[in-house]
């Protein structure tokens, strides 16, 4: 196993690869953490690029290593910490391929429910929401302009490893206004004005719609949609987290209208 140094161009990379969304992009690569996203990874359709280790990993994650053709080099846990976007990084980091998921694979055929996230910009909202859709057995989400990148390592930490599983695409908002003719019904979230979630009838296909955490959805957009709806709640509370108004409208979806598998 090769030990490597804080200056060394793989190192670089990896903070590199932590830090800026434009060198993902760039580089088709994102940044996996810890023992068990790596094990994930290893263990899905996931391609790994390079893993890095502190110390010598579990028994069952080399086993794994093992099996792969991925290369493993060992770092000191000072420059590992310094390369990751973590205060205590764990032991092991990998860099992995960007998936390739376009538009065509989340929204053909035209079924089941998919989050289309408008400028939510917490990565630890989107990774969050991104959780939930795979435990609300959606079929894949829509990424849209200002929202944090799905790939970035505290949206992947948050996510718990379900952006390895669920399909995730990136749109522009005039994409919105072309779903309805690929039979895709769009619903808007509000935060007032919309019919109440448990009054709406989920139809086969629908695409629901999630803004800015401060802004919400663009009146652009919502113009866009074929419904709006909204969630009930205290007059008081001026609006609910994106995330807990995600998951709402999700398992709302799943209670009523999920087709039985």
């Amino acid at each position: 196993m090769t030990r490597l140094s804080a200056g060394h161009a793989r190192v670089k990379r990896l903070r590199k690869l932590s830090r800026r969304r434009s060198v993902r992009r760039d580089e088709g690569l994102f940044v996996l953490h810890g023992p068990t996203l790596v094990a994930e990874a290893l263990s899905s359709q996931v391609v790994l690029d390079e893993v890095f280790v502190s110390e010598a990993p579990d028994f069952a994650l080399q086993s794994l290593l093992d099996t792969s053709a991925v290369e493993v080099f060992e770092v000191d846990p000072s420059v590992l910490q310094k390369a990751v976007d973590v205060v205590t990084p764990q032991s092991v980091v990998a860099t992995a391929r960007l998936p390739e998921d376009s538009l065509d694979q989340v929204l053909a055929p035209a079924e089941g429910l998919v989050v289309g996230l408008m400028g939510v910009s917490d990565p630890g909202n989107v990774g969050t929401l991104i959780r939930t859709a795979e435990a609300a057995g959606v079929r894949g989400l829509l990424i849209g302009p200002e929202t944090a990148d799905p790939f970035g390592p505290k949206t992947v930490r948050a996510s718990a490893g379900s952006v390895l599983r669920v399909p995730v695409a990136s749109v522009d908002t005039a994409d919105v206004a072309e779903l309805g003719a690929l039979g895709w019904s769009v619903v808007a979230t509000a935060g007032d004005g919309g019919e109440p979630l448990e009054a709406h009838e989920w139809a086969p296909a629908t695409i629901i719609l999630l803004g800015n955490e401060a802004a919400g959805l663009a009146a652009e957009t919502v113009d866009h949609a074929d419904a709006a709806v909204t969630i009930d709640h205290e007059p008081s509370v001026e609006s609910l987290n994106v995330a807990i108004a995600g998951a709402l409208v999700m398992f709302d979806w799943r209670r009523r209208a999920r087709p039985a598998i």
